[in-house]
């Protein structure tokens, strides 16, 4: 678990994202103490503010422990980081050949990239592989 205050992430939020999605087992916590955006407070898995009564803190923590734990036991599937990045890319809206151009591979490598993640997640529509990034937090729906 790690305890940050989302002050520390402003002009980091592109690092931070990199963090969690190389580092999902870690709960992230931020502590605030003023105004935040929402898109910032939403890369937290919970927020404390330094006005919240000891039981509040304790409820917010037991609750980031419990995703923890559950997040130990199931990784992305053991998607590789490479997968992840394609992933990510996917879901963003890209082609094949504007993810290889981006990652510097080669289109036949995006295809095997895929067709890797469709048989690791039993997922194969774009629709389908954008609901899975979501709950397992790789990416961030910004409404």
């Amino acid at each position: 678990m790690a305890i940050i205050s989302p002050l520390f992430l402003q002009n980091r939020l592109t690092y931070f994202s990199k963090m969690k999605r190389q580092y999902p087992e870690i709960s992230w916590i931020g502590v605030v103490y003023s105004l935040f955006e929402d898109k910032i407070l939403s890369m937290f898995d919970g927020i404390i503010s330094i006005t919240d009564s000891k039981e509040r803190v304790s409820e917010i923590i037991k609750k980031a422990l419990k995703k923890q734990c559950s997040c130990n036991n199931n990784q992305h599937d053991d998607l590789s980081e490479r997968e992840i990045d394609v992933l990510v890319l996917l879901v963003d809206g890209c082609s094949n050949k504007e993810i290889a151009d981006k990652l510097c591979i080669s289109i036949h490598t995006v295809v095997t990239h895929r067709k890797n993640i469709s048989e690791k997640t039993g997922i194969k529509s774009l629709s389908g592989l954008t609901i899975y990034a979501i709950s397992k937090k790789i990416i961030n729906p910004i409404f």
